[in-house]
């Protein structure tokens, strides 16, 4: 039954992720895929590349902060697919992009069985407005290494 709605639930997560990503696009410390409107994108999660270096605090405590203010879809760590035990006979070389990005960088919002309305959004971007506001705050507590 799902799929006969496919068109529809995938085009609200793509309109409920566009204009999130607008909101969001203001916050110096955050950068990410932000595609075209020629671009499709399903957007079962909103990836996210986070600066340390702009806010002064590790993208740890940023995510801690963004969950203690209420935000439940917040996510910092995937799975690195070179960790796996099935990839590790593959031969490669350094993978030292991909494990700052999952050890320093990546913040994912997970927007699939997320409430996609207007107040939702109002609400996520509300809560990186207080985050971002706080930072001095955030950096007495936690000042980085």
């Amino acid at each position: 039954k799902q799929t006969e709605r496919i068109e529809k639930l995938v085009g609200d997560r793509r309109t409920f992720a566009r204009n999130l990503i607008q909101e969001l696009k203001d916050f110096d410390f955050l950068s990410g895929y932000f595609p075209s409107d020629f671009n499709s994108h399903d957007f079962y999660i909103i990836g996210l590349r986070y600066d340390r270096t702009k806010t002064g605090i590790s993208r740890d405590v940023f995510v801690d902060a963004l969950k203690s203010e209420g935000l439940t879809n917040v996510v910092s760590r995937y799975s690195n697919l070179h960790n796996i035990d099935t990839f590790k006979e593959f031969p490669r070389g350094p993978m030292n992009n991909t494990e700052q990005l999952n050890n320093e960088q990546f913040i994912g919002l997970y927007i699939c069985g997320t409430k996609l309305s207007k107040t939702e959004l109002d609400l996520t971007v509300q809560v990186f407005t207080k985050v971002r506001e706080n930072l001095s705050e955030l950096r007495a507590l936690h000042p980085m290494k």
